[in-house]
């Protein structure tokens, strides 16, 4: 698979002008030509599959919820969503057994464990850290309008991060989020405005509280 940086290298220049319909394989309908969308969100196919509810609106004071899904190639899909509920606060974690880029088959995996305040607090100071929720909107204009397409590799991964509190609800699906080394990052930071760490904060600390082995790794 490319490196996220080869990708920008080589996407950042091109224009979508002229190009004819291109297949965009994290779309549901990816058999059927279609243009890169713009944003991507988990589908309402994905969430059947995972039998998690859709998260949209401004949730009560008292209460909200802050998802992370993993669909991998060649890995099984993960769903980790903590929802607080008044006092209560519950990570539910579902599993598939197959391969995010193939037939996903079953649940294999599905609990519910119990969060503490703690943790919930953590959870949302990572999310309130400037560009965790919707890294794209931070980079430079030419990029945050091709990020779909810019992100993107044939054999890689899709991180969605859902976040629903009091003041609304927020979803950004980054293609390959992770970087290779500290050098990389730094670059990218600097020629794109994009920094990944901070939305990987708050979907890696979920996928710790998670109890799961498979660590997200591409």
């Amino acid at each position: 698979m490319k490196t996220i940086l080869i990708v920008l290298a080589s996407l950042l220049a091109h224009t979508l002008a002229g190009e004819e319909a291109i297949r965009d394989p994290f779309a549901e309908e990816a058999d059927e030509p279609a243009g890169w969308p713009k944003r991507l969100a988990p589908s309402e196919k994905h969430l059947k599959r995972f039998d998690e509810p859709v998260l949209k609106g401004i949730a009560p004071a008292v209460a909200g919820d802050i998802r992370f899904i993993w669909v991998p190639t060649f890995n099984k899909p993960i769903s980790i969503r903590a929802t607080k509920t008044g006092d209560k606060i519950i990570l539910r974690v579902v599993r598939m057994s197959g391969k995010g880029g193939y037939e996903w088959e079953k649940i294999e995996v599905q609990k519910a464990l119990p969060v503490t305040q703690q943790q919930w607090n953590d959870l949302v100071a990572l999310a309130s850290v400037d560009g965790a929720r919707e890294p794209s909107q931070k980079a430079e204009k030419e990029l945050r309008e091709n990020f779909v397409e810019t992100m993107s590799a044939l054999d890689g991964s899709t991180w969605y991060l859902e976040v629903r509190d009091k003041n609304g609800y927020t979803v950004e699906g980054v293609p390959n989020p992770l970087v290779g080394d500290e050098q990389e990052v730094k670059r990218i930071k600097e020629t794109t405005n994009l920094d990944f760490r901070p939305f990987l904060a708050v979907c890696l600390k979920l996928f710790e509280l998670s109890g799961l082995d498979e660590r997200p790794a591409y």
